[in-house]
């Protein structure tokens, strides 16, 4: 959003003309628009898979009302103990500059799950030939600990860790899974069973998800889909009334 349209929905805050009932509309419809091209990036061709597409463009857009949902409470917040609007915009500006700095990890989340989407279905389409799969990390000085502890990880195609441990699985994770043939040696059930021990207590929740199975980018776990007031829960299952395409 241009800083004008910034400053007229901030306006639209301290008056009292948005709120977490009112939502900004604008912000959101520019939310959407710039997520949905990154995931069409992304994904790329949809000759098809227009229907999984479909469901990776709803969940982004959910997303979206989400975020705006929560960056407008938080706005709304910072009216409290103000006397003029300059007061106010000093403390909603900073607010609105960390959920567009959110925005950069946000929009490489999605380019990296649009393509982890579309990976997963060759995985499918592939299982025949390579009917396992092996866990590679960039291994460097700021790989994460979970990353570190699932690199070489192999096991079929079909086994449950993949649907909870498939890339990505944090903020800017930077690992792939590699096919493999059937005569590659899969992990042993007990260093399964010790790495999930270690990585689940770092792993946050919301990462716990392949893309390509659930169809989901965000989880409902998801902080923007999980700190809400009870009363607006329900209001949140109708994507707080704003368009869904």
């Amino acid at each position: 959003m241009t800083p004008a349209a910034v400053n007229k929905m901030l306006k639209g805050v301290y008056s009292g003309d948005i709120n977490t009932r009112n939502l900004p509309i604008k912000y959101y419809r520019s939310t959407v628009k710039d997520f949905t091209k990154t995931l069409s990036q992304g994904f790329g061709s949809k000759a098809g898979q227009k229907e999984f597409y479909g469901e990776l463009s709803v969940n982004v857009q959910a997303f979206s009302g989400a975020k705006t949902y929560q960056l407008t409470r938080e706005l709304q917040a910072a009216r409290r103990g103000t006397k003029t609007y300059k007061e106010y915009a000093e403390k909603a500006l900073p607010i609105y500059e960390k959920h567009q700095v959110w925005a950069e990890s946000e929009h490489e989340t999605i380019m990296a799950q649009a393509q982890n989407a579309k990976r997963w279905k060759q995985i499918e389409a592939d299982v025949d030939i390579y009917p396992k799969l092996r866990y590679s990390a960039v291994m460097d000085e700021v790989t994460s600990d979970i990353c570190r502890a699932l690199n070489g990880l192999c096991l079929p195609v079909n086994h449950p860790v993949w649907r909870t441990k498939s890339p990505t699985n944090h903020w800017r994770c930077r690992c792939t899974l590699i096919q493999e043939s059937k005569s590659t040696r899969s992990t042993s059930k007990a260093k399964v069973e010790r790495l999930m021990v270690i990585v689940d207590e770092q792993m946050p929740g919301y990462f716990q998800n392949n893309v390509g199975i659930s169809g989901e980018i965000f989880t409902k776990e998801h902080p923007y889909f999980t700190e809400m007031p009870k009363r607006d829960l329900a209001f949140a299952r109708r994507n707080f009334d704003l368009p869904i395409k």
